[in-house]
């Protein structure tokens, strides 16, 4: 019985949902910024990141920010205002 415990903490413990972050690159352009999502990344216990990109940003920069909701949070809409 001890052993089935233990396996449910350890599951529960990996399932834990990990808050998801946007990777963009940001480009100048010659009148307004360029933002491209490259990629994503996420947090782990220690405080350290896992980023996964799907690109490689030309000036090699990266800009990491909580992940946009559609017309929330979203640097494009920001960026309109």
């Amino acid at each position: 019985m001890s052993n089935n415990t233990a396996n449910t903490e350890a599951k529960d413990s990996r399932t834990e949902k990990t808050e998801r972050l946007d990777v963009y690159s940001i480009r100048n352009g010659e009148r307004l910024n360029i933002w491209t999502r490259i990629g994503c990344a996420f947090v782990n216990k220690d405080g350290s990141l896992n980023v996964y990109l799907d690109a490689l940003p030309v000036d090699g920069k990266l800009h990491i920010r909580k992940a946009a909701i559609r017309g929330v949070n979203d640097p494009k809409a920001n960026a309109a205002a």
